[in-house]
């Protein structure tokens, strides 16, 4: 009877857990908490408009179903193992390029399943041949295929920063270390005390944070501390956002900064095109289609990935950013853009600080954007902090998050809140 009641209650646990990982993890998370849906209507809308993501959510609760509870004995069980390790494969794959974060933790009861239903086709087979030679054969590609499935649930889960937003377990770390507020940005909530002046930091991923698993150990939160009773400090950094994108970001938001700190980045120039076609983060090696389609659709495969440094940006990436650096045209837009937050901080008395941050892991080889930005901020009287004199001594490995990862690590983020309170303070 306790067998029965112990077995009746895991059953209704697995359950449990497989709707809710389904529903909380998109129908909740990525709809209903997520700042790109403003409204209860839109939604809707992307609720009953994702018949694929809807789809996989039935035909994995059915499936799940089958693997655990399936009671039916009318197909022969040998055909039901061959039938359910397809069905589970197809699932596992199909929705892994849809979101890493959709049905992750059924993707766990899953591989289960698909490692469950290979073993008793294994054993049978191994059962039902009485050639060693055979036997020796089949246990070579069955020991193979089980390996390639235990490292899929143990690269799933592996919280991992790296540079690129291609590698899964970058979205697993985001995941778990990257809360945003109502707003879109990495913070908790913003308060704000009307008798204390307001310090906003503004940039992209820099700012954000990216790479650092505690936002108190941000260079924005390290100086919002030590200033926390002259000033209220807010971090307004987006990863990806250009100089326009910033732009909007301080234009939009509900309070006025008395000081701006303003983080200058290589690429927040790429929203400007020379031509039709812009250039991107691309693979340093282009992989073949099969190997770009095993790393789109499996999770071990896409993580060995990083060490081949797949998803690293080319040295034409680079030169296409000199190009637009060197076009006298589009640098002119620039600094019409980056005049618009200077005049910001002049009609609001703004005071206002500028770093300038070059490519954290060739510093030298920043110059070709660095200077140029130095001396449009320095000929308007702007103080501006060129990061890579900062770090030029540092050694590189000591500064940055990890191999993967050219973001600054907490020592990085350190060096330049020290150097931001002394000029602040001053």
């Amino acid at each position: 009877m306790k067998v029965t009641l112990i077995k009746k209650t895991l059953n209704c646990i697995i359950i449990f857990y497989v709707i809710f990982s389904n529903f909380y993890n998109h129908w909740l998370h990525h709809i209903f908490y997520s700042s790109s849906y403003h409204d209860l209507v839109d939604q809707m809308y992307m609720l009953v408009s994702s018949p694929r993501i809807i789809l996989l959510s039935i035909l994995s609760l059915l499936t799940t179903y089958q693997i655990f509870f399936d009671k039916n004995k009318g197909i022969n069980e040998n055909y039901k193992s061959i039938l359910y390790a397809i069905s589970l494969s197809l699932i596992y794959f199909l929705s892994l390029p849809l979101d890493v974060y959709s049905f992750h933790f059924l993707r766990f009861l899953i591989v289960v399943g698909i490692i469950k239903y290979l073993n008793e086709l294994f054993l049978f087979f191994i059962r039902t041949v009485n050639n060693d030679l055979i036997k020796s054969i089949l246990t070579f590609p069955y020991i193979v295929i089980i390996l390639f499935f235990i490292g899929e649930v143990i690269t799933m889960n592996i919280n991992l920063r790296t540079f690129n937003g291609q590698a899964y377990v970058t979205r697993n770390w985001q995941e778990k270390y990257i809360k945003l507020n109502e707003l879109g940005f990495r913070y908790s909530h913003f308060k704000n005390d009307s008798s204390k002046k307001n310090l906003i930091f503004l940039g992209d991923s820099f700012v954000k944070g990216e790479g650092i698993e505690d936002e108190e150990d941000r260079f924005s939160d390290i100086v919002g501390f030590e200033l926390k009773d002259k000033y209220n400090t807010y971090n307004l950094g987006s990863s990806g956002a250009n100089t326009k994108n910033e732009l909007n970001n301080l234009l939009n938001f509900k309070f006025q900064a008395d000081v701006l700190v303003f983080v200058y980045y290589g690429n927040d120039i790429e929203y400007l095109s020379l031509n039709q076609q812009n250039p991107s983060f691309t693979t340093k090696n282009s992989p073949s289609v099969i190997v770009n389609t095993m790393t789109k659709y499996s999770y071990l495969i896409n993580f060995l990935g990083i060490f081949r440094d797949m998803y690293s940006f080319t040295d034409d990436y680079v030169n296409a950013l000199k190009s637009k650096f060197h076009n006298k045209s589009l640098w002119f837009k620039h600094k019409e853009d980056l005049n618009e937050i200077i005049t910001y901080c002049n009609n609001h008395d703004t005071k206002l600080y500028v770093l300038i941050m070059p490519f954290i892991q060739c510093i030298k080889d920043s110059k070709f954007y660095t200077d140029k930005l130095l001396n449009f901020f320095v000929n308007q009287n702007i103080e501006c902090v060129d990061i890579g004199e900062l770090l030029i001594n540092e050694k590189t490995s000591d500064i940055v998050v990890n191999r993967f990862d050219s973001h600054l690590n907490e020592k990085g983020n350190l060096i330049i809140a020290k150097k931001l309170l002394k000029l602040i303070e001053e």
